[in-house]
Parts: structure tokens; C-alpha cells; sequence
């Protein structure tokens, strides 16, 4: 039975997801510390964006990195989506610089995931569904893969889980704040991974008028400020 949404968690789900959380924050850093720990990146983007958040806490922006380390300077660069690397250099700007520190602080963004999955399947079928999402994202090898590669893709896991669970909290209580709060988000996960933005107008800008105890004209207005609000994060 889906759970009341207005209804606190029980504590047995409380207790259980935290149970959950602690597991899957030791597969993922037993996983970086025993098996990818001091091992060298592959070339692929994990080198981009290890390189590329520690030259960015430096203070030299966003630009090549690889450009950057072999002739000391490089253009401004877009190769890829920011909020990954951006992520990773503010722990950069902290003194964790190495491969291994950003594996593990990479870690973070799963761990997070499998407790945003509790909650959103808790919401759309029930504590028992809520556990059993908390499970697969904990022990699902292309989740916690993803923690031992560098590679943007946790961040895009967390913030589509945040944005499903959003998308329901604002169907219990309709508001703008509400819906405004999902097109935040999809703004976010667009900065993680640009096809993300196709969420606004698959998901964000049709759940406002699907909400038929408001009138059309403030509706409309939620769909717009939505919009708006995750057109001014990408920017």
C-alpha cells in the first residue's frame, strides 16, 4: 500500500533505511579502497575531471586540464557538463587533490542516492518498496561502479532520484515553491548531464496543469516560474 505522505516514516523504516545507508557506504568504500585505491585512471573522462577540478581550484577556471598540465596555460574549455567538476574542486580547494581522495569523496553522491531512493519508493508504493529501492541503488554494480571511476554519472543517479521524489512531494501538496523546487533540480542534473534538460518539458512544465483543483491561469504561472527557476540555475 502506498504510503500516507503526510504521515511521518515509522521508525522500523527509519532504522532500516539507515541500515541500508551505512551497507552501501561500505560496498562503495570498500570497493575504492580495496580494489581502485592509488590505481591509475583509465583515459577516459575520470582523467578530465580529476585533472580538471584540482586546476579549477587553483583558480584557472574551466579549461583543459590536460591542455593546462603540459603547457601551463589553456582556453577556456566546455567539454563537459560543470557540476561534477565543480563538485570535486571544492574538495580540491580543501587539500583533497589525489585520485584516491576523490574517489572516496565521490562516494558521498552514492550514498546519497540509495537514501533518496528509500524515500521516493517509500512514496510511491510504500515502506517495503521504499527498502527495496534502497537495496537495489546499495548493491546495483552500475551505481556504485560509477563511485570508483570518476565519472560524472553518480551525480546524474542522485539528481534523478531527488527529482522523481520532488515530483511526487509536489503532486501530495501542490505549490509553486514546490514545483519551482523540481526545476531547480532539473537545472542541477542538466549541469551534470545536458540531456537531463528534456526533463522540463517531459515532467516539470506538465505537472502543473494536471493539478485540477487550481484554476488554468495559476497553473499556467507555476509551469513558467518552474521554468524560469531552472533556466536562472544553468545560467
Amino acid at each position: 500500500m502506498t504510503a500516507d505522505p503526510l504521515e511521518s516514516p515509522s521508525r522500523r523504516f527509519v532504522v532500516w533505511l539507515a541500515v541500508i545507508v551505512a551497507a552501501a557506504a561500505a560496498v562503495r568504500l570498500g570497493y575504492v579502497w580495496l580494489d581502485r585505491r592509488h590505481v591509475g585512471l583509465e583515459f577516459n573522462d575520470g582523467i578530465y575531471y580529476h585533472h580538471g577540478a584540482n586546476v579549477l581550484a587553483d583558480g584557472h577556471g574551466f579549461v583543459n586540464p590536460l591542455e593546462q598540465m603540459a603547457n601551463g596555460r589553456a582556453e577556456p574549455n566546455a567539454d563537459h557538463p560543470p557540476l561534477y567538476l565543480v563538485y570535486l574542486a571544492g574538495f580540491s580547494f580543501l587539500g583533497l587533490r589525489t585520485v584516491t581522495e576523490h574517489l572516496v569523496v565521490s562516494t558521498f553522491l552514492g550514498i546519497a542516492a540509495v537514501a533518496v531512493a528509500g524515500l521516493a519508493g517509500r512514496r510511491i508504493a510504500g515502506e517495503r518498496v521504499g527498502l527495496l529501492a534502497a537495496v537495489l541503488v546499495a548493491v546495483y554494480p552500475n551505481t556504485w561502479r560509477y563511485d570508483g571511476a570518476l565519472l560524472s554519472e553518480g551525480g546524474v543517479i542522485l539528481t534523478v532520484l531527488v527529482i522523481v521524489w520532488l515530483s511526487y512531494r509536489f503532486w501530495d501538496r501542490p505549490s509553486p515553491g514546490r514545483l519551482a523546487a523540481v526545476g531547480a533540480v532539473v537545472g542541477l542534473g542538466t549541469l551534470a548531464r545536458a540531456e537531463l534538460f528534456l526533463l522540463l518539458p517531459l515532467l516539470v512544465v506538465p505537472l502543473a496543469p494536471r493539478v485540477r483543483a487550481r484554476a488554468w491561469r495559476p497553473r499556467i504561472g507555476w509551469a513558467v516560474l518552474a521554468a524560469v527557476v531552472s533556466g536562472a540555475v544553468l545560467v
